[in-house]
């Protein structure tokens, strides 16, 4: 198991340019979190639509859900009270997966929110305090 500091340390020495684009080098970004529990991680996100695509020996863990693609590292412990790392996640229809998220009764959905700048977004932590912000763009 990495602790947060060793895994940070040997992703961020990664320099990732794109051959195809050099005036633009950056394609997409992929998120990997931290997770105590590998198994609880997966039936959490399982409810929220996402699937198991690979899990390593090391409990290294990528679900998916369409193109979208989460990266999970297992963690001994996580003593932080705040999150550990904030995702907004854009979405086609926010009050209709609000919905179905209700429905399901996730833990710790927020109420769907409409502010005057023209979303529609709510948001939710996983059970690792993973702040995940889901927001329709008009």
């Amino acid at each position: 198991m990495l602790s947060l500091q060793t895994f940070f340390f040997i992703f961020r020495g990664r320099t990732i340019i794109s051959a195809a684009n050099t005036m633009n080098p950056f394609h997409s970004v992929t998120p990997v979190l931290p997770s105590r529990d590998i198994e609880r991680t997966i039936d959490f996100y399982a409810r929220l639509g996402f699937r198991l695509s690979r899990r390593d020996d090391d409990d290294y863990l990528v679900l998916h859900a369409n193109e979208l693609e989460l990266h999970f590292f297992p963690v001994a412990e996580l003593n932080s009270p705040l999150p550990c790392a904030g995702l907004f996640i854009r979405v086609a229809h926010a009050d209709q997966l609000h919905s179905q998220y209700l429905e399901d009764r996730i833990p710790g959905l927020g109420l769907l929110i409409r502010p005057s700048w023209g979303i529609s977004a709510f948001h939710l932590s996983d059970p690792d305090g993973n702040h995940l912000q889901f927001a329709q763009l008009s």
